[in-house]
């Protein structure tokens, strides 16, 4: 644990993130990773559940809403009978939320439309009301406001609220008749309304390549992850959820597992990468994100998995540009940066990549990187390795 905890910060700048965003992460913890002494700069949003919503229904009922997950809970009128027995929920109501929000250093606000999946299902969702008037009152703080979604439903939702950008793109069409069209449609709305996305294609890739028994063959990974730790995931214990996923399978020898999970998947592998290209397609504004980690899952290892996810946009056919783009700038202009970070000018933070390929040639250029420039302190790729 100890060697991946020195690790990760290295890794991250090991494929050229110099600077992280936490979706739902508090100025504690953002403080302590920052104190570091090479660590990519990172912020982070408050995340803003509903009581017995996505992700707060994963805890106890009992004390969920003195959770820390809920120490920025969106006051939901629809429970009035736990609302009034929740000491304090009149704080949590949306202006004076946002208002202790703004207090803090969190430079954004995610919120979630989420009905739950697995064994929690049907999980209530914030109303259109209650997310125009967040949003409302974010705006005026300055503050972006992001909506973690991964259905139709839930894109349909974001783009009736004034939202900036949707975490996820299209895992789930519903009960649609002609699925295609549908993303499609949708893709269109949401570049006409100015809505932008996170595509997070590689978390489902993730998921599926825990069943992968040659994952481990990959020779990046021994950039990234140190030796102790590849050491461990290989074990029983370290298994665990591998072990758990494939419960799912029934009795099919390791080396079949992830051949026969990708049956499974591949509806929703389809569903992503369709909606990718149609947002591309569209115009729709396009932001890179990650979602690393995405659950207990090794193969999201940090750094790599946001190596990963830029091969998946090249797969896709994404323009090198808009790649480019999505990588740099438009992050930093959303989060209200670009004074900062983003682009190579007088005054701003000496964070760069010193390249052997041209990004703007092929997308190959990522793992190209030779020389990490964070702070204006230049640090050997290879000194960054876990190796």
């Amino acid at each position: 644990r100890q060697a991946a905890l020195r690790q990760i910060p290295r890794s991250y700048l090991y494929f050229g993130f110099t600077t992280l965003l936490d979706l739902f992460s508090s100025d504690e913890q953002i403080n302590e990773w920052n104190q570091q002494p090479i660590a990519p700069k990172a912020y982070h949003c408050s995340g803003v559940p509903i009581p017995g919503g996505y992700p707060l229904a994963w805890q106890p009922s009992e004390g969920q809403l003195s959770h820390p997950a809920a120490t920025f809970y969106l006051f939901d009128p629809r429970q009035a009978l736990l609302m009034k027995q929740t000491p304090d929920s009149q704080s949590h109501k949306t202006q004076p939320l946002v208002a202790d929000i703004a207090r803090t250093n969190a430079i954004c606000i995610k919120a979630f439309y989420d009905k739950g999946f697995g064994s929690l299902k049907n999980l209530p969702v914030p109303s259109v009301p209650m997310m125009r008037e967040l949003v409302t009152e974010a705006h005026k703080k300055s503050l972006p406001v992001y909506i973690h979604g991964t259905s139709v439903e839930s894109h349909e939702f974001a783009l009736q609220t004034g939202a900036d950008l949707l975490v996820h793109g299209i895992w789930n069409t519903g009960h649609s008749d002609n699925p295609t069209q549908a993303i499609h449609q949708i893709a269109k709305k949401t570049a006409n309304a100015g809505l932008g996305v996170h595509p997070t294609i590689q978390v489902l890739f993730g998921e599926l390549e825990i069943l992968n028994s040659a994952f481990f063959d990959n020779p990046l990974l021994k950039k990234v992850m140190p030796p102790s730790l590849i050491k461990w995931y290989q074990s029983t214990e370290g298994q665990w959820f591998a072990e758990k996923l494939a419960k799912n399978l029934g009795a099919i020898p390791k080396a079949k597992r992830s051949l026969a999970a990708k049956k499974g998947y591949n509806t929703a592998l389809q569903t992503v990468q369709t909606h990718l290209r149609a947002l591309h397609k569209a115009k729709a504004d396009l932001y890179f994100g990650s979602d690393t980690p995405s659950g207990p899952l090794y193969t999201q290892f940090p750094g790599f998995n946001g190596q990963e996810e830029i091969s998946r946009w090249a797969e896709q056919d994404i323009p090198l540009l808009a790649l480019f783009q999505s990588l740099t700038i438009k992050n930093a202009k959303l989060l209200k940066l670009s004074h900062k970070i983003g682009s190579i000018e007088i005054g701003k933070t000496a964070d760069l990549l010193i390249l052997t390929e041209n990004p703007l040639e092929s997308a190959s250029a990522y793992g190209s990187i030779d020389w990490v420039i964070l702070g204006g302190k230049a640090i050997k790729r290879e000194d960054l390795a876990a190796d």
